[in-house]
C-alpha cells in the first residue's frame, strides 16, 4: 500500500480534480446509503419485536438472519466507502499542510460550483463552497 507521501509526490492539476471529485463522491455515495442503512435496520427490529417470546419458527429464523446480513452488508459497504473518503482526505490534508496555515481555492468542472476553499482547523482538513466570481 502506498503510504501518503508516495502518493503526493508528482500530482498534477487533473490529479487534484480527480481526488476531489473522488472525495466528494464516496462521500455522497455512502450518505446515501443512510436511509438504505435504517431501512433495513428498522426492519430487522421488526422482526425480532414481533415475536415477544423469543421463540422463532425456521422460518422466521431465516428471515431475521437474511434481514442481519443484508443490514450487515450494507454497514459494511459504507464503512469501505468512508475508508476510501478518509484515505483521500489523508492525502489532501498532507497537500493543504504544506501551505502552512494558508488555503488552497480549488477550481472544478461544476457550473453551479465552481470554486471550492480548503483549509486546516484544528488539524481537521475542512472545506466549504465559494460562491465568489473573484477567484
Amino acid at each position: 500500500m502506498n503510504t501518503i507521501a508516495e502518493n503526493t509526490v508528482a500530482l498534477s492539476q487533473p490529479d487534484l480534480k480527480s481526488m476531489v471529485s473522488q472525495l466528494f463522491g464516496q462521500e455522497q455515495e455512502a450518505r446515501a446509503l443512510d436511509k438504505e442503512i435504517k431501512t433495513k435496520k428498522a426492519h430487522y427490529h421488526h422482526l425480532i419485536l414481533k415475536n415477544s417470546e423469543k421463540l422463532f419458527s425456521d422460518a422466521e429464523m431465516i428471515a431475521i438472519n437474511t434481514v442481519h446480513r443484508e443490514w450487515q452488508e450494507l454497514k459494511d459497504r459504507q464503512a469501505g466507502l468512508f475508508a476510501k473518503a478518509d484515505h483521500i482526505r489523508e492525502i489532501l490534508k498532507s497537500l493543504v499542510q504544506s501551505l502552512d496555515g494558508g488555503r488552497w481555492i480549488h477550481s472544478t468542472d461544476d457550473f453551479l460550483h465552481p470554486h471550492w476553499e480548503f483549509w486546516l482547523e484544528d488539524d481537521e482538513l475542512k472545506f466549504a463552497q465559494l460562491n465568489g466570481k473573484g477567484y
